[in-house]
């Protein structure tokens, strides 16, 4: 088409997604890339966005999403959105939405149960995949030795806000290197097979994310992918204490069995 060009690494991924717009533009062409998807055995991955009233943020994920390498599922589960970020995701055409009510367990469960994919991924609305990330994916479990795993990360400053902390925003990516356990900032991925034997979310008040990959870690060493997933900061420009009291301090307490509700009020 007149003005847009497919060439380059990621021009496969960019014709998927000008496809996937409107499936008339070349109905044989998708036809062909099915084809090829099948012959090359690559696994569909379903993608669920946890959103809450995240509007343009939740635009520009989906539109990053629609440059990874397909065959790719993207839902939306919205937490019960009052600035219609359910209703501008679902003008994309090509995503699924479900509206959950709030809770990021709730709507990662939601979602998973209506996404049709053999592989899940858990994204939170400020993380972006590198190039290629669902491709890195599909190797991380292509031989079998893991059926999990997750990211590490590159937290980035949000030029929206002061960044009081400067480079120690460094530093909150420092855990993603080494932990065993990632948390929901690492786009953790599960084939679905794992997800449903552990249980998949359940719906706590907090550190959903980081329960489930506590079960999945116990079934099976989980896989970590050293293309970072880029992470806004935002949470730590604006309330740096309160951030590393989240990411570093209720982690332990979960796991020594406090109360995830105590944790919560905390």
């Amino acid at each position: 088409p007149e003005g847009l060009s497919f060439g380059g690494p990621d021009g496969l991924p960019r014709l998927r997604a000008w496809l996937a717009e409107d499936p008339e533009r070349g109905p044989e062409t998708l036809a062909a890339l099915a084809r090829i998807d099948a012959a090359e055995g690559r696994q569909p991955i379903s993608v669920i966005v946890a959103s809450l009233n995240d509007n343009i943020a939740l635009d520009a994920c989906l539109e990053a999403l629609r440059l990874q390498e397909g065959p790719l599922e993207i839902v939306v589960a919205d937490g019960g959105s009052t600035d219609r970020s359910a209703e501008r995701a679902a003008g994309h055409g090509d995503v699924a939405v479900v509206v959950t009510g709030p809770g990021r367990g709730r709507q990662f469960a939601v979602g998973a149960a209506m996404a049709t994919g053999s592989i899940l991924m858990f994204l939170l609305v400020d993380a972006r995949l590198p190039p290629g990330g669902t491709g890195l994916v599909r190797r991380a479990l292509a031989d079998g030795r893991a059926e999990a795993g997750a990211f590490v990360t590159r937290t980035v400053a949000d030029p929206r806000y002061p960044n009081r902390v400067g480079p120690l925003l460094r530093l909150a990516d420092l855990r993603s290197h080494w932990t065993r356990h990632p948390d929901g900032s690492q786009a953790l991925f599960v084939a679905r097979e794992a997800y449903e034997a552990v249980g998949g979310f359940r719906a706590l008040p907090v550190l959903e994310d980081y329960d489930l990959s506590l079960r999945l870690a116990a079934r099976k060493r989980l896989a970590r992918i050293p293309e970072p997933v880029q992470v806004s900061g935002r949470r730590l420009q604006t309330r740096p204490l309160h951030a590393l009291f989240v990411r570093r301090v209720l982690p332990a307490l979960f796991r020594m069995g406090v109360n995830p509700a105590l944790l919560a009020r905390l």
